[in-house]
């Protein structure tokens, strides 16, 4: 009996080490390959937030500059879009 008990304990001990150097593996791969690739779709996400709020930047003040240069035609078009909308919300 103590003979398939010490095979069973054997066997338990085998699977343990197997398992703990899969999982160093993984580990390994994790810092080698995983990482490294969320380190660079972390900065390409960064690079094109930056672009996308420098184009919102750049178009506000577009904005901003035409209704300071042309103020009575901004306040034109705001009134015609005003009425455009009520109209469509009335029906």
């Amino acid at each position: 009996m103590s003979r398939i008990s010490d095979t069973a304990e054997g066997y338990g001990e085998d699977a343990r080490a197997e398992i703990a150097a899969l999982r160093a593996k993984v580990e390994a791969l994790v810092q080698d390959r995983v990482t490294p690739a969320l380190d660079a779709l972390v900065h390409e996400a960064e690079g094109a937030a930056q672009c996308a709020s420098n184009s919102m930047k750049a178009q506000a003040t577009r904005l901003t500059d035409g209704v300071k240069e042309q103020p009575m035609l901004s306040i034109a078009l705001a009134a015609a879009a005003g009425f455009a909308l009520a109209a469509l919300v009335r029906r």
